[in-house]
């Protein structure tokens, strides 16, 4: 019954997922003023941003508003800055839990040279690099000065804000109550996106439970010799990767998502049992292994400018090793299958 419930709240924070900033979008600066599509996205590029619902009088959804993370005399400060401390080649751990969410442990450095030490979520679906959920834990650090993942130091991170705080939370008190040797004693604070590392080549590998990371110049782009290595070039908008794909006959784009363990398709354009999905021109072999979900999804991602037709969580992911070549906009499926 806990694993139905869920479940349910999964699908349910998804839907609140579906708002997303589009080249048609209406948009303001952090004065209220309506800026275009490009200053707006360059602005959250730079990390000091988040971005905030707007809505009418009558409470609909009708754009996103910038907001001001951080203020700062130095304009030269680097946010979210990514510091090498291992040799790149080497491996993050992952942490694979409960419904097949990826946990990265994270140490939090306070202003004081203290650590505190908790789980972020990585999410691939997420337009903000960091997010912390949990106010308790933000107002225990204090100013934070930087956070270290295994061997990488990242300086001066900037929190953005979630829309539904209280998400993470549910998950938080779910796996600490039915898996707590898992969390060992730490709690899961928010979420982490990949573009922390968009100046590498990453890899997941979410069967052996690891991350791998290269230089963005390797002239290996893969991780492995693998059996299957498909190649397909990505759409990048708003630092969410988006990959074409044709499931059954139908032909449209599939969002990236580790911060979903599932994988559903748009129901209203795939009505049949999926006998085949492809990415690009490449047929995966796995749709007879894994477990679609069907969502009437188009209303969340109307004003996308391309026909989004599913969204590749976590159990679709597992079957390869993906490498998100940032540098190139290309992405890598190794198949993991024999």
């Amino acid at each position: 019954m806990k694993k139905i419930i869920l479940i349910l709240f999964i699908l349910i924070v998804q839907f609140s997922f579906g708002q997303m900033i589009t080249k048609s979008s209406y948009l303001e600066d952090t004065h209220g003023k309506k800026i275009d599509y490009s200053s707006f996205v360059e602005k959250m590029d730079t990390g000091k941003f988040t971005m905030i619902p707007l809505k009418n009088e009558s409470g609909v959804h009708i754009g996103f508003r910038l907001k001001s993370l951080k203020e700062n005399g130095n304009e030269k400060l680097e946010y979210n800055k990514a510091e090498k401390q291992i040799e790149l080649g080497e491996v993050i751990e992952l942490k694979i839990v409960y419904h097949k969410h990826i946990l990265i442990p994270v140490k939090f450095e306070s202003e004081k040279g203290l650590y505190k030490e908790a789980w972020l979520i990585f999410d691939t679906g997420t337009f903000v690099p960091l997010i912390i959920t949990d106010n308790e834990f933000k107002k225990s650090l204090g100013t934070t000065n930087s956070i270290k993942v295994d061997g990488f130091k990242i300086n001066n991170p900037v929190f953005g804000e979630f829309s539904i705080p209280e998400g993470i939370k549910y998950y938080n008190d779910v796996y600490t109550s039915e898996i707590p040797e898992k969390l060992k004693g730490k709690p899961i604070v928010g979420l982490m996106g990949y573009n922390l590392f968009r100046n590498y080549l990453v890899s997941i590998d979410i069967s052996n439970e690891k991350i791998y990371l290269k230089n963005a110049d390797n002239k290996k782009r893969t991780l492995g010799d693998k059996l299957t290595s498909i190649k397909v070039e990505y759409r990048n908008e708003q630092d969410n990767i988006w990959i074409p794909v044709k499931i059954n006959n139908k032909e449209g784009f599939a969002h990236i998502d580790t911060g979903y363990p599932l994988t559903w398709v748009e129901k209203t354009k795939v009505k049949n049992k999926i006998s085949q999905f492809k990415i690009g021109r490449f047929k995966t072999g796995i749709s007879d292994k894994i477990k679609f979900k069907k969502l009437d999804q188009k209303q969340n991602y109307k004003s996308l400018p391309f026909k989004l037709i599913a969204n590749i969580g976590n159990n679709f992911l597992e079957h390869f090793v993906v490498t998100i070549d940032s540098k190139n906009k290309m992405l890598f499926f190794e198949s993991i299958e024999k």
